[in-house]
């Protein structure tokens, strides 16, 4: 809940970095003590969308990917970002992600909510959804992004979380909040 006075004034915004991507400030701020500190601020200019994809046998869609930042090959939901500063819904931009990455389709779909996964120093939002009753719609996917396609049962995704194989923070909320739902 946004506060109608701020809590942290904020006196000025340097900027760092700007890109069609993500923005980087400083920021000059205002204690409630009075005291005066400098923050980098991420500024993200898309929103992220991610679907958990749910079959009628309770398996969970994923894809591959290599995260080159961290040299790993990851397991994760589809997702990516979502231009809501432009024409795109959140829910269009997470179903064109779906096709992108997948080749697959949903005849449900639904947001199970939001949240912000580093809101101490970002504006990043993710989206999570959940898609039941897929259907492949084609058999092309992005191959420079992804790597592979795949189901699994939900308690083998769930058990892959546990044991430290997914690491993706999007995943890991995305298929917890399907599970607290009651969808996997």
């Amino acid at each position: 809940m946004a506060l109608q006075k701020p809590y942290w004034q904020v006196l000025e915004r340097k900027i760092l970095y700007e890109s069609k991507w993500i923005n980087l400030y400083l920021d000059t701020v205002r204690l409630p003590d009075g005291s005066i500190i400098h923050h980098h601020v991420l500024d993200y200019q898309k929103q992220a969308a991610g679907i958990v994809v749910i079959d009628a046998e309770k398996r969970i869609l994923l894809v591959k990917v290599y995260r080159f930042i961290n040299n790993l090959e990851s397991w994760e939901i589809p997702s990516g970002g979502v231009n809501v500063r432009g024409e795109e819904s959140v829910q269009d931009g997470v179903m064109r992600e779906l096709e992108e990455e997948t080749g697959y389709h949903v005849k449900d779909v639904k947001q199970l909510g939001k949240y912000y996964p580093s809101n101490g120093m970002s504006t990043e939002i993710h989206n999570v959804f959940v898609g039941l009753r897929p259907f492949k719609a084609h058999e092309q996917y992005e191959t420079n992004e992804i790597m592979d396609v795949q189901w699994f049962a939900a308690d083998e995704v769930l058990a892959m979380i546990k044991g430290g194989v997914i690491l993706d923070g999007f995943t890991i909320a995305a298929v917890l909040m399907a599970k607290e739902f009651g969808y996997v």
